[in-house]
């Protein structure tokens, strides 16, 4: 195993999700015995501290060029940067020696349709999925598109995601069944792995994820403030930034601004886990929801929006609840647990426990060994 090389090519700027995937992932395969070819977005994807983190460890960094990011309007309708996307694994491929390629990535189908003519092994990995209807040029070529993937499928290559509700979707976008193009389940796991003591300073209601239209701060908004008239000693707490931070902030009533917070982006997390009594996520997109996860590992009941992958980490009336995106039965639903301590507490510990069973390191790691290695022992 020592000495055996692989290649990580990533697209992550500052903190997201697929940064918090590309350390787990590095972390695991450093520890495998593998020496790691990373080739980042820019230099910035990084802090300071953890490339001083991955100093002594066998990984060298490498940059993709700025084009294959472009932002350009008229390259963008041209198809450039996708074609420009696809000819670097073109070339990639047809000059590297490595043993295996892993991708992680938001964007899967420029960068990944490059790089698995040439019978080496590639696994991707997606744990973001596409948002919106597909383009009027991806239409017109959807049966080339999914002739192409199915011919990918007969190859040495393996695609990975992080639920099936993520597998549902991206099997629609390339119009293929399961059996011409498998995609494998793997949950990712939740970083933390003790529970922690809650304080009892008083009933919070804890959401974290960037202020985005798809994390949908607006109605949490509207849930945080119709429950916070209801009941006087609430607080709702959301950590992250975006681009709608400034505009809900704004729309917070003066009177409630001690009770309803934007704490913005914190590095440890672990202090508002243990101040919070719950976990509430209203999400219209989510592939997954680790912070779900997160919050099952500190034992705390969840309220889940049904959509993406979110029904999958809660089970409805024994995790938490699972509701529609109609913000009286959001409210609803909080205010009975706050109403109920004992069944809240019964609900965390049940999300613990299915914590345990299905999204501990542990777990993910067997799996992962199974799934890229074709082994457990890898």
């Amino acid at each position: 195993m020592q000495g055996k090389r692989i290649v990580l090519i990533t697209d992550f700027t500052g903190y997201s999700g697929t940064k918090t995937y590309f350390l787990l992932l590095a972390d695991y395969l450093l520890r495998k015995g593998y020496q790691l070819e990373v080739f980042l977005a820019s230099k910035d994807s990084l802090s300071n501290q953890e490339y001083l983190d991955f100093k002594t460890k066998p990984i060298t960094f490498h940059y993709l060029p700025k084009i294959l990011f472009t932002d350009n309007l008229f390259l963008k309708r041209l198809r450039i940067n996708k074609l420009l996307q696809f000819l670097f694994l073109f070339v990639f491929r047809l000059s590297s020696s490595v043993s295996r390629l892993f991708v992680s990535t938001g964007h899967p189908f420029s960068f990944l349709s490059g790089a698995w003519l040439w019978g080496k092994k590639f696994v991707y990995i997606q744990h973001t999925y596409p948002q919106g209807s597909p383009s009027s040029f991806t239409k017109l070529i959807s049966g080339i598109r999914s002739a192409w993937f199915s011919q990918m499928a007969k190859r040495r290559f393996s695609f990975i995601t992080v639920s099936e509700a993520s597998k549902r979707l991206i099997l629609d976008l390339i119009n293929l069944s399961d059996k011409k193009f498998p995609i494998r389940v793997l949950y990712t796991p939740c970083r933390f792995t003790q529970p922690i003591s809650h304080s009892s300073s008083g009933p919070v209601v804890l959401t974290i994820g960037h202020l985005e239209r798809w994390k949908n701060p607006d109605f949490w908004l509207e849930v945080a403030i119709s429950v916070a008239r209801q009941n006087n000693e609430v607080s709702f707490i959301w950590e992250g930034t975006g681009s709608m931070m400034e505009g809900i902030q704004r729309r917070i009533p003066e009177d409630l601004r001690d009770r309803i917070q934007l704490v913005g982006f914190r590095e440890n997390l672990l202090d508002l886990f243990s101040t919070s009594s719950i976990y509430f996520q209203p999400s219209l997109v989510e592939s997954q929801g680790l912070s779900v996860v997160e919050a099952m590992a500190h034992a705390l009941p969840c309220v889940v929006s049904n959509h993406g992958g979110l029904p999958e980490m809660t089970d409805h009336a024994k995790t938490g609840y699972v509701i529609e995106l109609k913000a009286e039965l959001g409210a609803e639903r909080l205010l009975f647990l706050l109403q109920n301590p004992d069944i809240a507490i019964k609900m965390g510990q049940a999300g613990y426990e299915k914590y345990r069973q299905n999204f501990t390191p542990e777990i993910w790691e067997k799996k992962m060994d199974r799934l890229l290695f074709d082994t457990t022992e890898a």
